[in-house]
């Protein structure tokens, strides 16, 4: 039942913009606190994938907004 209400509150948006991969991050946390099977696996396959955007954004110059995992934004600037 609770991780049905998980995906109910994931496809509401309540996670943030549906796709994104910090708001999957922040559904498996959440799957995985509940001990969904598997979840510890997709949530640090994830936490790669968000950080591997981040390293991205900063390669491409300029300063870039990225979503932290609190729900704010973070001013990335790249390093030279």
């Amino acid at each position: 039942a609770m991780w049905n209400s998980i995906d109910v509150k994931y496809q509401a948006g309540a996670y943030g913009p549906i796709g994104e991969t910090r708001t999957l991050l922040l559904l498996w946390k959440q799957l995985e606190a509940n001990n969904y099977p598997n979840a510890s696996i997709i949530r640090e396959d994830l936490e790669k994938r968000y950080q591997e955007e981040k390293q991205a954004a900063m390669r491409g110059g300029g300063n870039y907004v990225v979503p932290d995992l609190q729900g704010g934004n973070e001013i990335v600037q790249p390093t030279t």
